[in-house]
């Protein structure tokens, strides 16, 4: 299985929400669209996992969180961390996790 962990891109949203709803979660795409934007302005990066270009989760990366004692340090947030039902347990989230927390070693 070849699972791969790139940024959001602007088709992303859609495809996300929609995903979310097909399992029977309300996640709607102008959640996604915020990420989009407040990626662009470099206040968090959302990462996604695809297998076989199929969208599977996501997480983000808040550099600047909501929590006082981590801003207060600039401790970056991990937030908002998703793997569609019928894809865990598979090392998606693993991955996802470990990708992140290489951008945030790295910055």
């Amino acid at each position: 299985m070849n699972i791969q962990i790139r940024q959001m891109n602007i088709n992303d949203p859609t495809t996300i929400s929609t995903a979310f709803k097909m399992q029977g979660w309300n996640k709607p795409i102008e959640l996604f669209m915020d990420y989009f934007e407040e990626q662009n302005m470099n206040k968090r990066i959302t990462l996604v996992a695809e297998i076989n270009s199929i969208f599977t989760g996501y997480i983000n990366i808040l550099w600047d969180s909501h929590y006082q004692a981590f801003l207060k340090d600039n401790i970056p947030e991990i937030t908002d961390f998703n793997v569609l039902i019928k894809y865990r347990n598979i090392g998606i989230g693993n991955k996802l996790m470990d990708k992140a927390e290489e951008i945030i070693k790295n910055r």
